[in-house]
């Protein structure tokens, strides 16, 4: 059984912005990708983006399926 990790100290995170982090998650060795939280001062919303994900990723919003 393989148990996801998240790596709040990588690469990634070096060139995020001002009002961003971004963290890295992996299952595995070819499952895993980046998410980005940025804080948007304008319309004061926080906005969480996945990005740069391995095929086996699914993201579920509200109990659905986002397939990427």
């Amino acid at each position: 059984m393989i148990k996801p990790r998240i790596n709040v100290r990588c690469v990634a995170d070096k060139y995020s912005g001002p009002n961003e982090s971004i963290v890295e998650f992996v299952a595995g060795e070819r499952c895993g990708g980046l998410i980005s939280f940025r804080y948007d001062p304008e319309s004061e919303t926080l906005i969480v983006e996945p990005y740069r994900m391995d095929p086996g990723v699914t993201v579920r919003v509200g109990g659905m399926d986002c397939i990427p």
